[in-house]
């Protein structure tokens, strides 16, 4: 009888250094398990954390946009504005460099008639004449001056 016990007790305790060694096994696998879920805690902190940079980035980028494109349709609209104004001025410049050019052509053939009329004083018309017609052509290389600067003007519009 004391042989099964001894028997006994030895088996026992092989099977309590065996289940020891399990129960070492487990806690060993419980500590990384529970190590692991610590890290993808972490983790997912940190994931979390950069998921709401990236969204702050993202709003502040849409709202850039919307500033940008807002200022984009004022200038738009502000380079159609111009654009009218400057068809008008380049319109009413036209008409004045025309009718100008008309004055003094008609200016031109009343000196011409007026001379004629008035033999004498040749000379005194003819001198008044050439006065008259030194600012007739001042006047037209002003008007020609003024139609390059317009036609520079609408090239740069261009």
């Amino acid at each position: 009888m004391d042989e099964v016990r001894r028997q006994a007790e030895a088996e026992t305790a092989e099977v309590i250094l065996c289940m020891q060694e399990e129960l070492a096994q487990l806690q060993h696998q419980v500590n990384d398990s529970h190590q692991k879920e610590i890290e993808m805690k972490e983790r997912i902190l940190q994931m979390e954390t950069e998921l709401k940079d990236v969204q702050e980035k993202l709003l502040t980028t849409v709202d850039d946009n919307q500033s940008l494109s807002e200022e984009l349709w004022h200038r738009d609209n502000e380079l159609k504005s111009m654009a009218e104004e400057w068809q008008l001025l380049t319109s009413e410049i036209e008409e004045i460099l025309a009718d100008g050019c008309q004055a003094l052509d008609v200016a031109s053939d009343e000196l011409d008639h007026i001379r004629n009329s008035f033999p004498q004083k040749r000379i005194w018309i003819s001198e008044q004449v050439g006065m008259m017609v030194r600012k007739i052509s001042e006047k037209e290389l002003l008007i020609d001056e003024l139609g390059r600067c317009l036609e520079d003007a609408s090239n740069k519009r261009s």
